[in-house]
C-alpha cells in the first residue's frame, strides 16, 4: 500500500525556541536602554518591546494561538498541507530561502492559491528525534 505524503510531523511547543526569543527580546531591551539617553524614550521603547515580546514568545511560540501552524503534510507531489491550531488547511510550496541548521529549521512557505507567504520556526524539541532527522535529511537531499 503506498501512502500519499512522505513525512507527517505535528509540532509541539519548544521551550528552546521561547527562551530563544525571550533571550533576543532582552539583549533588545538592554541595547535600547543603553544606546537611548531620555528616559521616557527608554520606558517606552522598553515597553514596546516587552509587549512585541510576550506576543511573539508567549502567544505564538508557546501556546500556538489562533493561526499558528500545528501539523505539516508533505505530499508526494512536492506539496505542504499546512494545518492551523482551528483545523484549517493550507497548499503551499516550499520556497528556495529555508533555512537548516543543527538545532534551528526555518521552513518558508508559498501559498499554491494567493501567493501569501508563512513561515514556521522549528527547534529540535518541537519534534519528534525521528521525524526531525528525517526532516532535515529530506531537506538535505532533496532541495525542497
Amino acid at each position: 500500500m503506498q501512502t500519499n505524503h512522505l513525512i507527517n510531523f505535528t509540532i509541539n511547543r519548544s521551550i528552546k525556541l521561547a527562551l530563544l526569543f525571550a533571550a533576543l527580546y532582552c539583549l533588545a531591551i538592554w541595547a535600547t536602554w543603553v544606546i537611548t539617553t531620555n528616559i521616557a524614550v527608554k520606558i517606552g521603547l522598553a515597553i514596546m518591546i516587552i509587549i512585541s515580546g510576550y506576543y511573539i514568545c508567549y502567544l505564538k511560540c508557546f501556546l500556538h494561538t489562533g493561526n499558528s501552524i500545528i501539523k505539516c503534510d508533505l505530499q508526494n507531489d512536492g506539496i505542504w498541507i499546512l494545518t492551523n491550531k482551528v483545523g484549517k488547511q493550507y497548499q503551499m510550496h516550499l520556497c528556495n530561502n529555508s533555512v537548516v541548521w543543527r538545532e534551528l529549521i526555518i521552513l518558508n512557505f508559498r501559498s499554491i492559491t494567493n501567493r501569501k507567504k508563512r513561515s514556521i520556526m522549528l527547534c529540535r524539541d518541537s519534534l519528534d528525534r525521528q521525524i526531525w532527522r528525517k526532516l532535515r535529511v529530506l531537506l538535505f537531499s532533496n532541495n525542497f
